[in-house]
């Protein structure tokens, strides 16, 4: 499963999908309500989260987009006993929420990630323009968690 609203992230993440888990497939959503409602009836294997994207699927831009809605997901997760191991996939490298506060950095994301939803999280990937650099990474993350 993938949550995130940009067709070309998404587009990169099935091409990653295809060449090292061509057996698997990928479910996309593009924003909180949509994830939310299908994490409700269906079962997921991983969880593929980017960070911040359009929270509720609003019309106006600057009520919907949200620095840290993946940790919205998340909490949502947690507070619905749902369990995925879950790897965050993002291309900044510093967020801001009205919830959340200030993070800076991916360690920093990593860090919060992991100590307010535990081991959920499996680790934070950054998504550099090289599609090898974070496929290596990511590649090597799952197969790490035995996924």
């Amino acid at each position: 499963m993938l949550i995130d609203d940009l067709p070309e992230k998404k587009a990169a993440v099935q091409r990653f999908i295809e060449k090292y888990y061509p057996n698997d497939e990928l479910t996309w959503f593009k924003n909180f309500r949509q994830a939310q409602n299908n994490l409700l009836v269906y079962t997921f294997d991983l969880l593929l989260l980017d960070m911040s994207f359009e929270v509720h699927g609003a019309v106006a831009e600057d009520l919907a987009f949200n620095g840290l809605a993946g940790l919205h997901v998340l909490q949502f997760m947690w507070a619905s006993e749902i369990e995925i191991p879950t790897v965050i996939l993002t291309s900044h490298e510093n967020y801001s929420d009205p919830d959340f506060g200030v993070l800076r950095g991916i360690d920093a994301l990593r860090n919060h990630a992991r100590e307010v939803f535990g081991e959920t999280v499996i680790d934070v990937v950054k998504l550099v323009p090289d599609e090898a650099i974070w496929n290596a990474q990511l590649k090597e993350i799952l197969e790490n968690a035995g996924i």
